[in-house]
């Protein structure tokens, strides 16, 4: 069964530590906490967190870790990550300029392929979080996001927002590329909107999210994950999300 949880990107001008964003989570009724910006187990005693997320019940799906953290402190990250039980990890972002020409693919698909290696070798697996500009055309349609999932073994984290941003029907692409998408971040827009006014709250924008849902249960993914980018309250964010997600 599809478990719920939230991006806590979403939340990051929160003061609160981890432990006390751990209990918000918690008590909002998310299965699963996804940790990304300014709370992670980075950022905190990976140890004191394992208990937390124990006491709480609260799953990790694979969290969100830079590229240059990947690359350059793994041994951190999987020291931090595996006392969670967590073997995972997903790139959150890549400029539009690792995706602007042929060559920047190539050499994009080469790096990612590169780390992706690297963690299998740890027994780890990697996802890549795409946005918009990884599925904008360069020669002869090739869009970098065919090219990073023809070309590597690496999962794809879909944001269905960013995909109906770009102008792909995420619902096509969740029922096309589902068994490489455990991860689906449930994310709302208006695709009429420029880049940073277009969040919206879950359920209020141009995304079709119970088709979204539905197609994610039936392609066995594994997660649907809340995140707002920029929330008008950030606490009530939380509250909202676990309830839309709950009713879908």
């Amino acid at each position: 069964m599809v478990r719920t949880a939230i991006n806590v990107y979403s939340v990051r001008e929160l003061d609160d530590s981890v432990l006390e964003l751990i209990d918000r989570v918690a008590e909002a009724g998310y299965d699963g906490i996804q940790f990304s910006g300014n709370h992670t187990a980075l950022d905190g005693d990976h140890e004191e967190i394992a208990t937390a997320l124990k006491e709480t019940g609260l799953e990790v799906p694979p969290p969100h870790v830079s590229i240059e953290k990947l690359e350059e402190s793994l041994d951190e990250v999987r020291i931090a990550y595996e006392a969670l039980g967590v073997n995972e990890a997903a790139v959150p972002y890549l400029p539009q300029s690792e995706f602007q020409s042929v060559d920047a693919i190539d050499q994009t698909t080469r790096r990612l392929s590169a780390l992706h290696d690297e963690l299998d070798d740890e027994n780890w697996d990697l996802h890549y979080h795409y946005h918009d500009h990884e599925f904008g055309n360069i020669d002869d349609e090739v869009t970098g996001f065919e090219t990073l999932t023809e070309r590597t073994d690496i999962k794809i984290e879909l944001d269905v927002g960013w995909a109906q941003y770009a102008g792909r029907d995420p619902i096509e692409l969740i029922e096309t590329y589902g068994n490489r998408m455990p991860l689906i971040h449930m994310k709302d827009l208006d695709t009429d909107a420029e880049p940073r006014e277009c969040f919206r709250e879950i359920g209020e924008g141009d995304v079709d999210m119970q088709g979204c849902a539905d197609a994610a249960r039936d392609a066995g993914s594994e997660w649907l994950i809340y995140e707002h980018d920029d929330p008008e309250d950030p606490l009530a964010s939380i509250d909202y999300g676990a309830e839309f997600l709950d009713s879908l």
